[in-house]
């Protein structure tokens, strides 16, 4: 019986970033087991689906309209668990992150847990929480784990504003009360160099603001990877 479900949103571009998002969905692996499982959610068109999926028990290839927080909730539909965990593919698990954070989650449930320390600059919004623990004030938009009834009445992540999606969740987080509890060590870290992938999409959807990256692939060549077995335009019921 599934009790945890590892929630993973890719949408990785750049080389750098493919080889960040592969050493992450591998390091996963050994978490999976008969309670555990892994979905995959794909924003957007991506030649590397065939490599990945085979890590995936589940998997979702939506539309490429760049929306980090329609994956999240596309991927909580999907999971067949009580406790979620929503992680990015930049976001590397250490050995027994998730058994420490879903033990956590268990003899805390009113908390949300994260295995990732704090961002470098933001130690203020550290402080003292419980039993030793600490809170992170703007912690709560990745690599977190919670039970399903908190997720379910922060609400579901905003699916207009790639923007401000992550902020906005933190907001109504804290304004519903929930903490972000950490572990004591932290058991994850966060491999991006910089947001190249998230930069390239915003460019290819017309988004201005980001300095300009050079993608893996052009917009051009990104449309010719649909797939010939499967339509254009994939909709929620169509994850595997």
């Amino acid at each position: 019986m599934i009790k945890t479900s590892i929630i993973m949103t890719h949408y990785a571009e750049t080389e750098e970033r493919v080889d960040i998002a592969r050493r992450c969905i591998l390091a996963v692996q050994p978490h999976r087991n008969k309670t555990t499982e892994f979905i995959l959610i794909f924003d957007g068109i991506f030649p590397y689906r065939d490599e990945f999926i085979k890590y995936a028990d589940q998997w979702h290839e939506r539309p490429n309209d760049a929306s980090p927080g329609r994956s999240w909730n596309i991927g909580a539909r999907m999971a067949k668990g009580n406790i979620l965990c929503f992680i990015c593919d930049d976001n590397l698990l250490d050995e027994g992150a998730v058994a420490q954070c879903v033990r956590l989650v268990k003899k805390y449930p009113q908390y949300i847990v994260t295995p990732l320390p704090p961002h470098p600059g933001r130690e203020g919004d550290v402080y003292s929480l419980v039993d030793g623990y600490s809170g992170n004030t703007r912690g709560g938009d990745q690599c977190i784990f919670m039970t399903r009834q908190i997720f379910e009445d922060i609400g579901p992540r905003d699916e207009v504003d790639p923007f401000t999606d992550g902020i906005n969740y933190v907001n109504r987080r804290i304004a519903k009360g929930y903490h972000v509890l950490m572990t004591k060590k932290p058991m994850a870290k966060d491999m991006a160099f910089g947001r190249h992938s998230f930069i390239n999409q915003m460019q290819r959807l017309g988004y201005r603001g980001y300095k300009k990256t050079k993608p893996l692939y052009s917009r051009e060549k990104l449309l010719k990877f649909t797939y010939r077995d499967r339509p254009a335009k994939i909709t929620d019921k169509e994850s595997h």
